[in-house]
């Protein structure tokens, strides 16, 4: 319902390893790789699932408590005073 601000992304992908964010038109698109060739066993994707699950709840949380570097200074400047 609105405009993603460009820091958002960038944010995202210096501080997470294993999953990555990326603008598909007007779809923001969380992605993660899981390697499956060969086979492997049922707990490595039982793994990977929970990996996924904690990288989107982490996503989330990221998103909630986004504050662009102008903004967090002004806060932070308003909460010393």
């Amino acid at each position: 319902g609105g405009v993603l601000p460009e820091p958002v992304l960038a944010d995202w992908h210096r501080s997470t390893r294993f999953a990555r964010v990326a603008v598909h038109g007007d779809f923001v698109v969380l992605e993660m790789d899981v390697v499956a060739a060969g086979g492997v066993a049922a707990t490595h994707l039982s793994v990977m699932v929970q990996l996924w699950t904690q990288m989107m709840g982490q996503f989330f949380v990221h998103l909630r408590n986004f504050r662009p570097q102008a903004d967090a200074a002004v806060t932070a400047a308003d909460t010393a005073a």
